[in-house]
């Protein structure tokens, strides 16, 4: 024997949104407006499935951007920095903070233009806060030289 189906009307469309927004768990809400619908739990999952808003991120360029703009912005408070890009983005925090520190990340801050520098008077370190200075034998002038020169866009050997 075959089981009829019975079509969704707009009236329970709507009445299934307005009962999911109050839901930060999609399986919460849709037990709730199972029970309230009168349809089966699976019927009421299956629909939000098909009509809940899709979150679309930004690739992998834009996160960078807006990474390299929040940290301009808090160049004293990294943390905030990635936690306002996390938000903006819909990523984790974690995922951003990896991205930035490691060498070969998606938003490395050793491939990054310079968001933030350090400068004392015999040392400079771009988009740190902590440097080894055995890694950094040039002095402040010759770094800030080479920052000037990458930022206009002239080569070392035309230096």
């Amino acid at each position: 024997m075959e089981k009829k189906l019975k079509r969704w009307s707009e009236e329970e469309i709507l009445r299934l949104r307005e009962i999911m927004t109050r839901y930060t768990k999609g399986t919460e809400g849709c037990r709730y407006a199972a029970e309230e619908l009168h349809r089966p739990y699976t019927g009421v999952y299956s629909k939000w499935q098909e009509i809940k808003p899709k979150n679309i991120r930004p690739s992998i360029e834009e996160v960078r951007d807006i990474l390299y703009k929040n940290i301009s912005n808090n160049p004293g408070n990294l943390t905030e920095a990635f936690r306002l890009t996390a938000e903006q983005t819909n990523r984790t925090v974690v995922s951003i903070q990896s991205g930035y520190y490691k060498k070969n990340g998606a938003y490395s801050r050793h491939n990054a233009s310079t968001c933030f520098a350090m400068i004392s008077k015999n040392r400079m370190a771009a988009n740190a806060k902590n440097y080894d200075s055995s890694k950094m034998p040039k002095t402040t002038k010759q770094r800030i030289k080479f920052w000037i020169a990458n930022m206009l866009g002239i080569k070392k050997e035309d230096l």
